[in-house]
């Protein structure tokens, strides 16, 4: 029986605009990843992140404070999703199982910040824990702190190989498209 369904946040429960930078300019993304070289682990801060990322669009001659702005700026919520998840609160636990850096919470309004914080009973930061997605150690955090077995779990991110690494430990799993019918794709699981 499953008991618990942990979400990614970026790209599934917000809007991924980091990944849009190198989509936009992908002259850009060589650098961009290296200078983003452990932001998700903790070693490297979000601010620095968004320092390098600016120094990287002003090599391009781009307005770099803008285009950082953007892309590492505050995003908007799938408020479509959340709608069914709130739906879904009190029948399931809720998690966020999400690759990011110490600013976390700064990409989000207050009020979307509040909403999150309320609607979900886990929340796991790979910065917290030394640990990103795919590896198998952060979803096993995950798991710690649901105080659950994975085969109890249903895993949704936008990443089939996230997907793929919960589904190897024994959950369930979603890849999850903008604009999908969640509800449908959870029944199926059901």
């Amino acid at each position: 029986m499953k008991k618990a369904i942990i979400f990614d946040c970026f790209g599934v429960l917000a809007l991924e605009q980091y990944g849009a930078l190198t989509r936009a300019f992908p002259w850009t993304e060589q650098k961009v990843r290296a200078a983003s070289a452990g932001v998700d682990l903790g070693v490297l801060s979000g601010a620095e992140r968004k320092k390098r990322a600016i120094e990287i669009l002003d090599e391009f001659g781009m307005d770099s404070k803008a285009a950082a702005e953007y892309f590492l700026g505050v995003r908007d919520l799938n408020k479509a999703l959340l709608k069914d998840i709130r739906g879904l609160k009190g029948q399931f636990k809720l998690a966020i199982l999400s690759n990011t850096a110490d600013d976390f919470w700064q990409h989000f309004r207050p009020e979307d910040a509040e909403e999150l914080k309320k609607m979900f009973d886990v929340i796991v930061l790979s910065y917290e824990i030394k640990k990103a997605k795919p590896d198998a150690g952060a979803f096993e955090a995950t798991l710690e702190k649901l105080g659950l077995d994975a085969n109890e779990c249903i895993f949704v991110d936008d990443k089939a190989k996230n997907v793929e690494t919960a589904e190897n430990l024994g959950m369930a799993g979603v890849v999850y498209t903008w604009g999908m019918n969640f509800l449908g794709a959870l029944k199926r699981l059901l």
